[in-house]
Parts: structure tokens; sequence; C-alpha cells
């Protein structure tokens, strides 16, 4: 898929540039953090718009010893750019797909179902079983241990590396009775199995989240996502919580033309912005369908040549206008930053998402696949 796009040479307007040196300076970070626990990387959602084939072949340097994706589609991108950690899908795979061939990707089961088919079509694969703690999103319920257990006794053939489950709330401050009633529910699970004298090579209910925070919890494996990327839910938690952690991504744009505006006339669609006097009117090539976010209509900025600049009209399929007034010289051709790797500048993901009411890494999973991503 958009195969040309990410081999041609051809000058591309548009770029997701990714610091590989922030990334590997977060992974370090992260690792001096953990306590004994293994640090796999979450590589799901295109690797949080960071691009998967561009990831891979950070984390075969960084050694990672799991990357964890959500799709079967996600985990042969990741095959295809010769990853060499083992590869958990933690996605649900339709049973028609399973049936196909045998995949050298370890699976999660979140159901009878879904244990039962990767059991039939997936008998050599390593299986992660998905315990619902509160989370109420999936998994199996507590209730459903001791059919497990009958079924992995009745089946032998069965490779249980993994139990895993996931926080609702381990991002709010003080830690809350449903965190300490997820663990406890965990930790019964774990206990559970001890006692059939079923155990696991990989226990993990650990995320950013709760990882950042530092909550004493079970396990010796954590899947980390935003940390990774250096970026957190907003930029508080960032400051409080991310200490030595940066973030990885910049997207960046090109002037492609320039305009003169007189005092009176309109700019974008809907009339929404009116200049007061004379404005010069930068357009540049990027979007909402290339992840410049329409809320940012009229509110978001742009660095040109070091200086912010506002986004002005409203943000279209493809094309964003800018005031450079205020910018001396201006030109067609000048690269422009969409979105900074300083946390602290007004255009980072961090404070263009909090302006937007979201999350960054909904901003991030959004930006195109069209969109070139290059290591720097």
């Amino acid at each position: 898929m958009f195969r040309f796009l990410r081999k041609t040479k051809a000058r591309a307007y548009n770029h997701i540039k990714i610091h590989k040196d922030r990334l590997m300076q977060n992974y370090a970070v992260l690792q001096k953090r953990s306590q004994g626990k293994q640090i796999g990387v979450v590589l799901k959602s295109n690797a949080y718009g960071h691009g998967i084939a561009q990831l891979v072949p950070i984390c075969n340097e960084l050694e990672v010893p799991m990357i964890f994706v959500d799709s079967l589609y996600e985990a042969l991108v990741c095959k295809d750019a010769g990853v060499q950690a083992p590869v958990v899908i933690m996605g649900i795979t339709a049973q028609e797909n399973l049936a196909i061939k045998r995949y050298p990707f370890q699976f999660t089961a979140h159901d009878r179902q879904t244990l039962e088919q990767l059991v039939r079509y997936q008998k050599h694969a390593p299986i992660h079983l998905c315990i619902n703690t509160g989370m109420n999103r999936e998994g199996f319920a507590l209730e459903e241990v001791p059919w497990i257990i009958e079924f992995i006794t009745a089946h032998p053939e069965a490779t249980i590396v993994g139990l895993m489950s996931h926080f609702a709330e381990a991002d709010i401050e003080p830690e809350t009775q449903r965190t300490q009633i997820q663990h406890q529910r965990f930790a019964d699970g774990i206990q559970q199995f001890a006692d059939a004298d079923i155990t696991f090579q990989y226990i993990h209910i650990d995320a950013a989240p709760s990882f950042t925070r530092q909550r004493k919890t079970i396990g010796n494996m954590v899947r980390m996502g935003k940390a990774f990327y250096g970026v957190a839910d907003d930029p508080q938690s960032f400051k409080t919580y991310y200490q030595g952690l940066l973030p990885a991504l910049e997207f960046t744009s090109t002037i492609v033309s320039l305009r003169t505006v007189k005092s009176g006339e309109w700019v974008g669609y809907g009339s929404v912005y009116q200049a007061d006097k004379i404005k010069t009117i930068a357009l540049i090539p990027a979007g909402y369908q290339e992840g410049v976010e329409r809320r940012l209509s009229n509110r978001g900025v742009i660095t040109v040549r070091g200086v912010q600049c506002p986004i002005v009209g409203k943000v279209s399929m493809n094309y964003t206008s800018v005031d450079v007034s205020a910018v001396p010289g201006a030109a067609v051709g000048d690269e422009v930053v969409v979105f900074s790797v300083d946390p602290e500048a007004s255009n980072s993901l961090m404070n263009v998402s909090a302006l937007c009411d979201t999350i960054p890494h909904e901003m991030m999973v959004r930006m195109d696949y069209t969109v070139r991503r290059e290591v720097v």
C-alpha cells in the first residue's frame, strides 16, 4: 500500500520526521526506571503515527524483548520490515484469517471462542490470555478461569505463555479504588492459575500510565506506548511524570504559495476569517487529511522561520492558510513546522491537543499514511 510514495525519491512537501536519538534516549530512561520489568514496545496504530516500517529497525537496534500490535495486518508489516523481537497481536483475529496459514506471531485470547480457534488453527503459536479485571472492554471474566484451566489441561498442545490485563484509570491521581481493585483481581487470577500449577512466562498489566506513576504492580513486562514516543496525555502530566523523556515526532510542511490579502477580504471556506489590514498569507499543502486538525481553524499556530504564525480561516482537506505577515523574507519553498518536538512550543502535540480538547496520540494516529515518514 502506497509503495510508490514510500520509495520514490520525488520531492515531498510534507514530512513526518522521527527523531531516532530521542527514541533511543526514551528507551534508556524507561529501562532505568523499570525495576526489573522488561520494556516491550507498542507499535499499534502505525506505531502511534510514527510508522511501523520506520520503527521496526529502531526496535531491532534497541533489542526490545517484545513488540505489541493490534492486528494481523500490523504484525505482517512488522515481519516485512524485518522485525527481530516476538510480535504479540493484542486484538482479535478473524477465524478465516487464522485458518489460512501458520503465522510466526503470538496471539491474545480474549474469550472462549478465540482461545479454541487459536488452539485449533495456530497450534504452534504462543498465546497470551487477557483477563477482564474491570476495564470491561475485552478479556475473560475471572469466573471463567476454572474453565480456562480445564481447557489448558485438556489441550496440552496449547502454548500458553502470557497473562495480561489493562488498567482503566491508572493515570488518575491519587490512585483510585478502581485501580486497586483491578490489581487485586489480576493477582487473584494469577493465584488461581498457580494453584493449578499453571505459570506464565510473561505477566503484564502495566502500560505507560501505571508505569510512569510508579504504581506497585505485579508482573514482569510493560507494554510501553506513549511514554516511549515521549508524549503524555497533557502538558502537566508530561512535566510531572515524564522527566527525561522527549517527543520524537515532528511534522513539517512547505510553503507552496504566497498571496497578499487586502483589508476586509476573506480567507478560506465559510468566511470565518477577515483580514483587518493587508496580510501576507502562506499556503501549505497539509490539511485535515494529512493530520492538521480542523479544530485548529482560526486557533492554531505554525512555526515559519522560527516565528509563530496563526492559522487563518478553516483548515481544508489538503490545505491550510497561515498568516506570515510577521515573518521577514518568508518565501515559497520555506519549510514550516506544523507540530514541534519542543514540548514547550505552542505547536507541540501536547499543547495542540489540549487546545483541541483531545489527547496527542489521537492526533498522531490520524496523520495520514501518505505523509512521508523519515528517520532523522
